[in-house]
């Protein structure tokens, strides 16, 4: 992400005859954002969970296993950290994160090789253009092994944040201790999950779902009427 742009790009890889890997882009989106910085890539990451859950459905079986990287160590440390209570620009978008894909799904990797960068220059180069490219074909870590790649999870980084990135982490932090009761509370008011979510199921599935779920509290209310007008005849 940039100061005015957030974007994430998905790349499709399967293992060669020589243990090495192929790496294709996808597809991949971008958004015009006028926050910090550490936002834009909390955005660009929301972007990235978005295109995953929407290829999980299309592929379905198909995906063995994916990975979501970021080169912010700040929204790494936002999507990864559960103790903190953010505040509520960063708190909807990790839980919109965590809700699409796995939570410890997320790596860090440096700047310099994450090709979705590209999307966020505001030009082009000739070079990109070029179905060799980075932007096309990834930089060479995508296409090894990446247990053994430069990326790391969110406990490799933890003790090794600087002081600024510490002061940005914290300045989404609930700190205030009248704020974070108040944040506690309406954590402890909301409702449970839903007992159908219509964008994991799909509209067809949720639907009929809730026909059961209404139904049979239908059925409940019914015999709870019942057995009050039994009661009262007696």
């Amino acid at each position: 992400a940039s100061t005015n742009m957030s974007a994430a790009a998905v790349y499709a890889r399967f293992r060669r005859k020589n243990g090495m890997f192929s790496c294709e882009l996808l597809t991949a989106r971008s958004r015009s954002v006028a926050y910090t910085v550490p936002r834009n890539e909390l955005c660009s990451n929301v972007l990235a969970a978005e295109m995953l859950f929407s290829l999980k459905k299309s592929f379905g079986e198909k995906i063995e296993s994916y990975l979501i990287m970021t080169d912010s160590v700040i929204a790494l440390s936002w999507l990864s950290n559960t103790q903190k209570l953010l505040k509520p620009f960063c708190f909807n978008r990790v839980r919109q994160c965590h809700r699409l894909a796995d939570p410890t799904c997320w790596r860090h990797i440096p700047g310099v090789t994450n090709p979705a960068d590209h999307a966020t220059k505001g030009s082009v180069s000739e070079d990109l253009l070029d179905t060799d490219s980075t932007w096309f074909k990834g930089y060479p870590w995508m296409r090894e092994d990446l247990n053994k790649s430069a990326l790391k999870t969110y406990e490799d980084i933890c003790n090794s944040l600087t002081d600024e990135e510490l002061e940005a982490i914290n300045k989404e932090t609930v700190v205030d201790p009248i704020a974070e009761i108040n944040h506690i509370q309406k954590h402890r008011d909301q409702k449970p999950e839903n007992l159908v979510d219509f964008v994991k199921l799909g509209f067809k599935k949720a639907f009929h779902r809730l026909a059961l779920v209404i139904r049979y509290v239908s059925r409940l209310r019914h015999r709870a009427h019942m057995r009050k007008q039994v009661s009262n005849d007696k």
